[in-house]
């Protein structure tokens, strides 16, 4: 995760795919998260897949990167408590690379208010915006 620019209560984050590997990857779409508590029970997370630019193959070669961007608010909703905590504040952010199955559980130290909504974008080339 490499956190990018937040203001007025929005929060981004570029989600950074690395392959470690000795041989050239593909990466395509989206793949899935989830948010986690403490003891990485699920959390209320409604995922929305952004459509902006559409989902590009992204070939990886030994040490190269693809990024998503995730997009979400802190500030709490009108069906969600305006005097406390929106949610529950995740200690993880469980991440389903696309076309894999195996989930890689990443810290996560933010609110995500509107029961979990976080947007994603595609992975593109790269480790995210330069802001």
């Amino acid at each position: 995760m490499r956190g990018l620019d937040p203001g007025a209560g929005q929060r981004y984050d570029a989600l950074v795919l690395t392959n470690r590997s000795t041989s050239t990857c593909r990466v395509y779409g989206y793949g899935g998260v989830q948010l986690l508590d403490a003891a990485r029970r699920p959390l209320p997370t409604h995922q929305v897949r952004v459509q902006s630019a559409p989902p590009r193959l992204v070939l990886l070669r030994p040490g190269a990167s693809a990024y998503s961007l995730l997009h979400w608010t802190v500030l709490p909703d009108g069906t969600e408590s305006q005097t406390g905590p929106c949610e529950p504040t995740p200690t993880y952010l469980l991440v389903t690379p696309p076309d894999e199955t195996q989930p890689i559980a990443l810290g996560w130290g933010s609110a995500v208010c509107s029961h979990g909504l976080i947007f994603q974008a595609a992975y593109a080339p790269g480790t995210g915006p330069a802001y």
